[in-house]
């Protein structure tokens, strides 16, 4: 288990204070968890191929991954692996958003070729207590797009949070 290195306290708030707290706990747990062990790619193939036959086999002797603890991340690495979860991360929740806009899309279009009653496009209204957001397609790949621009500013903070500013 990891120890959170200090320096991702800037990094932890921000996220807090832009409400994506979620992604916060993610990143928190993520680096206490430390790097987990991959499949080995026998295991994987095995269970490919148990799947593809339509078989459900629980993990069975013949091929079973050693059992080895995670490797905590050192924290001069913990810098760098949280840049890269976070962005990682936002983009995959995105292309998620964005799957789910096509099909609401699909589901909310025109019924039997019948003329849409709306022109306007899906928009997903998420609720949490008393506080509402909604975002559309134009707003999911407008953030979408401004991923590289946060990998930038996250790669000007992975400088200054090791003390290695460029100016």
């Amino acid at each position: 288990m990891s120890r959170l290195d200090p320096r991702l306290a800037p990094l932890i708030t921000t996220l807090a204070d832009a409400g994506a707290d979620w992604l916060a706990f993610e990143l928190m747990d993520g680096i206490r968890r430390g790097r987990e062990r991959e499949e080995i790619e026998d295991v994987l193939a095995f269970t490919r191929d148990q799947v593809r036959q339509g078989e459900i086999v629980k993990r069975g002797k013949e091929i079973s991954a050693e059992t080895v603890p995670a490797e905590s991340i050192p924290m001069d690495e913990q810098i760098e692996w949280a840049a890269l979860f976070v962005a990682n991360r936002l983009d995959a929740a995105l292309a998620d958003m964005s799957a789910a806009m096509g099909n609401l899309e699909i589901l909310a279009g025109p019924v039997d070729g019948a003329k849409a009653i709306s022109a306007s496009e899906p928009i997903i209204v998420l609720l949490y207590g008393e506080e509402q957001r909604q975002a559309g397609r134009a707003d999911v790949e407008s953030a979408r797009l401004a991923i590289s621009k946060l990998r930038t500013a996250l790669g000007q903070w992975v400088l200054e949070a090791r003390g290695t500013s460029e100016t």
